[in-house]
């Protein structure tokens, strides 16, 4: 990504990439939490403890298709 931006406009790309890191920080592990205590509980569909690290993976594929059509949309400037 720094080389998609502009040399005076780092700051605010390290201040983005920053602040995204603490929101998932504080999201990350109550959503994780919440996501395994439902599919432990009595009342989820089917017991899977595993549910939490599905969804990660889920999560990480997403990023990186974003991550690679916003690389591709770049090449096209």
């Amino acid at each position: 990504m720094t080389r998609l931006v502009a040399p005076d406009q780092q700051g605010q790309l390290q201040g983005a990439i920053t602040s995204v890191q603490s929101v998932s920080q504080l999201v990350g592990p109550f959503l994780f939490t919440l996501t395994f205590a439902y599919f432990i509980s009595p009342q989820a569909p089917m017991q899977l403890p595993g549910a939490p690290f599905l969804m990660a993976s889920a999560l990480l594929v997403l990023a990186m298709m974003i991550a690679a059509r916003t690389l591709a949309a770049a090449r096209v400037r």
